[in-house]
């Protein structure tokens, strides 16, 4: 596609829940938006003082909005529909990219009323279409339909795996002629590289994503625990977000509890996962819920790791059991101990696995390839 530099400037504003999702999984996109050209605006629950001036002193305009990711109070919902109809009208984009549920509900609302094109990414669609209690179905059988309608018309759906384009496009010819399917966030491959595994007897097994229940952690704990009692030389290291805003947050009291008793070891909220993925032998995510393409396993596998992930959409698309890692079911922990049983004693097999998925993040998930995809979908707009 061709370049913006030259051209007047054009406004790209991203609707997303929170600040720190931005700046973690969408700020390497929205810096090379800029650098095409772009005056990029964020618009988001503003959670920190550092973030917000992160993101202004590398000359992104910020505004508040204040989503809330749990309420369900109908007066809040409408309040913030409202609140994105005049954002929008304020800034005037000439693209509009809505990131997560609730944004690309209200922006999606918004575009199909006026009758033009908003890019709506839903990256997973976490616990909505994996819960079990009757509430959860129910919430499912309304939101579906829901989602389904705004990522149609002329809004451009953009996911992270082809199973949830499926699921919310079904067999819509031409809604799904438009989608995109963009695997991940992407990694600088220059700063993930393969590193020798750390030479000690003791295998360490790392979870690094945000600190919720549906990722599986309290699994993880558990099957590690029942390795250490029957000696096998085997250690969890923990490092991520506590997201307190999320209906499933793991809190604070647990991880010290654990951290406390030596069954983890605490990392927090790490700035350099490169140097900590390099200390690791093995990345585990025991995800139960509907992912995108989790981050962390892409990581993982570009540092040259063996994966163990669970058979859940984003998680089955990334991994190749057998081949980079191992696919178990979800909540069972006897097929999680039996996976990391084979992979502590096998440090070739996490040779093998660790080369295979560095030469897959090479060809499909680099910070190249996901860059290109997204601003080719923002191109296609106002080209």
């Amino acid at each position: 596609m061709p370049s913006l530099k030259n051209k007047n400037k054009r406004k790209l504003l991203y609707i997303i829940n929170v600040d720190w999702y931005f700046v973690l999984h969408w700020l390497d996109r929205a810096l090379s938006a800029k650098k095409e050209g772009f005056e990029v605006h964020v618009a988001a629950r503003l959670s920190s003082e550092d973030y917000i001036y992160k993101l202004k002193s590398l000359g992104i305009h910020v505004h508040d909005l204040p989503i809330e990711r749990r309420s369900l109070n109908p007066l809040k919902e409408i309040f913030c529909f409202f609140k994105t109809l005049r954002l929008i009208t304020k800034v005037k984009p000439d693209v509009c990219h809505a990131i997560t549920l609730k944004p690309v509900l209200y922006t999606g609302t918004v575009y199909r009323i006026l009758g033009r094109a908003a890019v709506l990414s839903l990256p997973g669609l976490g616990v909505l279409s994996t819960h079990t209690s009757r509430m959860g179905r129910l919430g499912w059988q309304i939101l579906r339909p829901a989602l389904s309608w705004v990522l149609r018309g002329r809004n451009i759906p953009m996911f992270e795996n082809f199973q949830d384009s499926e699921l919310l496009l079904g067999e819509c010819a031409k809604s799904m002629a438009k989608a995109t399917v963009v695997p991940g966030a992407g990694v600088d491959l220059d700063l993930f590289t393969p590193r020798p595994e750390p030479e000690s007897h003791i295998i360490k097994v790392l979870f690094a994503a945000r600190l919720l229940k549906s990722k599986g952690l309290e699994f993880l704990v558990e099957a590690i625990n029942l390795l250490k009692a029957k000696g096998e030389p085997v250690e969890l290291h923990v490092a991520g977000i506590i997201d307190e805003d999320a209906f499933s947050a793991i809190s604070i009291v647990d991880i010290e509890k654990w951290s406390v008793n030596n069954e983890i070891v605490w990392h927090g909220n790490v700035s350099d996962m490169a140097e900590l993925i390099s200390q690791c032998h093995i990345v585990a995510l025991p995800s139960t819920y509907g992912e995108g393409i989790p981050r962390i396993l892409i990581e993982g596998a570009a540092c040259g790791r063996s994966i163990i992930s669970t058979n859940m959409s984003g998680c089955k698309e990334f991994v190749l059991h057998g081949v980079d890692g191992y696919l178990i079911e979800p909540n069972n922990i006897e097929s999680l101990r039996g996976a990391i049983t084979k992979l502590v004693h096998s440090p070739d097999l996490r040779k093998e696995f660790g080369k295979a998925g560095r030469e897959k993040v090479v060809s499909n998930y680099s910070n190249h390839h996901v860059i290109n995809l997204t601003l080719d979908t923002y191109k296609s707009l106002i080209v």
